[in-house]
């Protein structure tokens, strides 16, 4: 039986359950439409219909397949409050929920600067710092009751081994919250009292602890398989480069198109632009730059599936897009003139 890696991504969007080899070939991968919920009008994402699907698709691999760690990768505006129990203390934000205007303005007032952070001033909770920033103010008596604050990933982590910690990647990914020049919180965090409710760092490929014997029994898999601390997701997609021996540049994918840019210099960065610094695995600022481009392609594709031929695609949409007066060639017309090119 292939001893394998089980990876659970959790996506703005989508939700990822895969196994990967030994090799880095991915064995197996399943995935559903990230679930949502509301409470009091908000939407907030419904992390326990996520953990029961996950630990359905553990049950269903196990079958076939040696799990003996799992590493859990999440997008990087989520964060989850919890008390001293481990509780959930207010549900995990979805960052399209509107921020109330008196508490975004005074968010705007007390934000760090670009500079010390790195991170641009983002729209609605795309600043995990305004998601906090809200929760403190909007209910303060319940804020109270917040012990640990966990980046999105080591929730999960959290969730499978019961065990805290916190991470680079997902506390400096424009969160507000992350000094890169120091490798610490940031003003916000400590002012706030944030950086006393974030445990301590691990590295994401560090083992936090053991599967839950609840899980473990219930799924099949070993009481020794280890739970890693976790990774934001776009620098999940960088570590792969970084490991191999570096690129000048890697685009990563999903709900956000994200150009990153490892071992540049991010002196020039300009945050109106949304230009930010991610911090990367290994704790250093990387130069990056994004668009909201897999929500775009969601709306433009209307679900359409991707087309059998890209090049008849592509074709099709030279001529719609060209003079009408001088329709473009099309590929046959191409081949006609290469054919005729050549002849003479």
């Amino acid at each position: 039986m292939d001893v394998v890696c089980a990876v659970l991504d959790v996506g703005k969007t989508n939700t990822k359950a895969g196994l990967v080899n030994a090799r880095g070939e991915i064995v197996r991968l399943e995935s559903r439409r990230t679930p949502g919920r509301l409470r009091d009008g908000l939407a907030a994402f419904d992390v326990d219909e996520i953990f029961e699907w996950f630990c359905d698709r553990l049950a269903s691999f196990a079958g076939d397949f040696a799990i003996d760690r799992i590493i859990p990768v999440a997008h990087g505006a989520a964060a989850a409050m919890l008390d001293q129990d481990g509780r959930l203390v207010f549900p995990v934000n979805d960052y399209e929920n509107p921020i109330p205007g008196p508490i975004d303005t005074a968010y705007m007032q007390a934000r760090p600067d670009f500079s010390e952070t790195g991170s641009p001033a983002l729209p609605l909770g795309l600043n995990l710092g305004r998601q906090l920033f809200w929760a403190s103010r909007s209910d303060p008596e319940c804020f109270a009751r917040v012990r640990h604050i966990l980046p999105y990933a080591q929730y999960w982590a959290f969730r499978l081994s019961g065990q805290l910690a916190s991470e680079a990647s997902s506390l400096g990914c424009h969160t507000d919250m992350w000094r890169p020049d120091e490798n610490a919180p940031s003003s916000l965090c400590v002012r706030e009292g944030w950086a006393a409710k974030i445990p301590p760092l691990a590295k994401a490929w560090e083992t936090v602890g053991m599967l839950r014997p609840e899980i473990a029994q219930r799924t099949g898999l070993s009481a020794s398989c280890a739970v890693h601390a976790g990774v934001h997701d776009t620098n999940a997609a960088l570590f792969s480069t970084i490991a191999g021996g570096g690129a000048s540049a890697v685009l990563s994918t999903g709900t956000w198109f994200i150009a990153m840019n490892p071992g540049g210099s991010v002196a020039g960065l300009d945050p109106a632009r949304d230009c930010l610094a991610n911090i990367d695995v290994l704790g250093r600022p990387t130069p990056c730059a994004r668009f909201m481009g897999g929500r775009e392609n969601e709306a433009i594709s209307a679900g359409a599936a991707a087309p059998d031929d890209i090049d008849e695609a592509i074709d099709t949409i030279v001529r719609n897009i060209s003079s009408p007066c001088r329709p473009s060639p099309t590929r046959a017309d191409r081949s006609g003139e290469k054919q005729a090119n050549s002849s003479t």
